[in-house]
């Protein structure tokens, strides 16, 4: 296993815990108790939804690292996958990152 192999998924957990943190401080220091989060809806009502559904963002970070934690024992050894996997997994996250800052942003 090379040492990329073992430093990205270890990465991604990482973001995903510093999404966390980033995401905790917000929640407790200036979110308002209600955030329109859920835009796709179609009656405006039902775009406000309480504040904990914030959460779902770094949830989301750490299972999709957990998810490429565990592929990454299926595919061992082809390392044109790993990488593929290992960009797949980063930019996901790194765009999680972004919809939650803006978030964070547009609402605090």
């Amino acid at each position: 296993m090379s040492q990329r192999t073992l430093l990205t998924p270890i990465a991604s957990f990482i973001l995903a815990g510093i999404l966390f943190l980033i995401t905790a401080a917000a929640y407790f220091f200036f979110l308002p108790p209600e955030i329109p989060l859920l835009y796709t809806l179609t009656r405006t009502q039902d775009y406000i939804v309480k504040s904990q559904y914030i959460f779902v963002f770094p949830l989301f970070a750490a299972v999709i690292a957990f998810f490429q934690s565990q592929m990454l024992r299926w595919i061992r050894g082809q390392e044109f996958l790993e990488s593929i996997l290992h960009i797949g997994t980063l930019i996901t996250i790194a765009f999680l990152y972004i919809a939650c800052i803006r978030i964070l942003i547009v609402v605090g």
